[in-house]
C-alpha cells in the first residue's frame, strides 16, 4: 500500500511490548525518580480515560495492543507549502487495531484536554479521529497542529495531513504503482535482509534533492525582486 511517490520510507519490526518493558528496566537502573515520573504521567492519563471507560488501563489497553510493526513514509513537500514540511504517514502495527485506536485517548490526554474526546468523521466506511496539539509527538511545523489517526488494515495510521492520510485508506481499492515496484528495490531490500527483520530505510535522494534546490532557486529569487524593488524605492 505505500506509493510508488514516496520520498523516504522507514519500517522498524520490534516487539514495541517488549521493548517498552526493557526501556522501563533501563530507565529505573539510570535513575528510579524518572521511572516514577514516568509512572505518575501514565497514571494521570489512565484515570482521565477512566472516566469514559472505568475499566481501562494504560498498559493492558493501549501498550498491551501494540505489535511488531512501525511503517513510516513521506512525500514530497508541496510547491505551495515547502515551509510546513513534508506530508508524512505514520503506521503502528497492532493484533487489535480497533482497540489501540481507542485506547490511544489515554495517551493523548497527557498532551491535550481534547485526547479524550477527539472530534469523529467518517471516510470510506473507516472513523478518522483527530485531536488539536500544541506539542506534537511527530510531524514537521511549529505551532498547534492537528493530529488524525484511523485504525485500518491491522494498522494505526497516524498523519497530521487529511490527504495522505485519506490516500492510505483508499490503497484497497487502488491500482496505482507501489513502492515495491520501483525498480531494483526488492532486489535490494532482499540483500539487506528483507522487509520482516530489522530496520529498512530507503530514500529518493534525487527527489528529495530536487525539492532543495527548487525551494532555494525561490528563495533566491525572492531576495533578489526584494534587492531590486529597494534599488527602484531609493531612485
Amino acid at each position: 500500500f505505500v506509493p510508488a511517490d514516496v520520498v523516504k520510507f522507514q519500517r522498524a519490526r520490534l516487539n514495541f511490548p517488549k521493548t517498552i518493558a526493557i526501556l522501563e528496566k533501563m530507565l529505573n537502573d539510570f535513575s528510579p525518580q524518572a521511572l516514577n515520573t514516568w509512572n505518575f504521567i501514565l497514571s494521570n492519563g489512565n484515570e482521565a480515560a477512566k472516566l469514559d471507560d472505568p475499566e481501562y488501563d494504560i498498559r493492558k489497553s493501549l501498550f498491551g495492543n501494540l505489535g511488531d510493526d512501525l511503517i513510516t513514509y513521506e512525500k514530497a513537500p508541496r510547491a505551495d507549502a515547502i515551509g510546513a514540511g513534508a506530508p508524512a504517514l505514520y503506521l503502528l502495527g497492532s493484533p487489535d487495531a480497533e482497540k489501540l485506536a481507542s485506547a490511544l485517548k489515554g495517551l493523548l490526554v497527557i498532551l491535550s484536554p481534547e485526547g479524550r474526546t477527539p472530534e469523529v468523521r467518517e471516510f470510506l466506511g473507516k472513523k478518522i479521529m483527530s485531536v488539536k496539539l500544541t506539542a506534537l509527538p511527530i510531524g514537521a511545523g511549529a505551532g498547534p497542529r492537528t493530529l488524525s489517526y484511523v485504525a485500518s488494515g491491522g494498522y494505526v495510521a497516524f498523519s497530521t495531513d487529511d490527504s495522505i492520510l485519506e490516500e492510505f485508506l483508499r490503497s484497497a481499492e487502488s491500482q496505482g504503482k507501489a513502492l515495491r515496484a520501483t525498480s531494483g528495490l526488492t532486489e535490494a531490500v532482499a540483500k539487506v535482509g528483507g522487509p520482516g527483520s530489522g530496520w529498512l530505510v530507503f530514500e529518493n535522494e534525487a527527489e528529495t534533492m530536487r525539492v532543495v534546490l527548487e525551494a532555494l532557486a525561490r528563495s533566491v529569487a525572492s531576495t533578489n525582486q526584494s534587492e531590486f524593488a529597494d534599488v527602484l524605492a531609493s531612485t
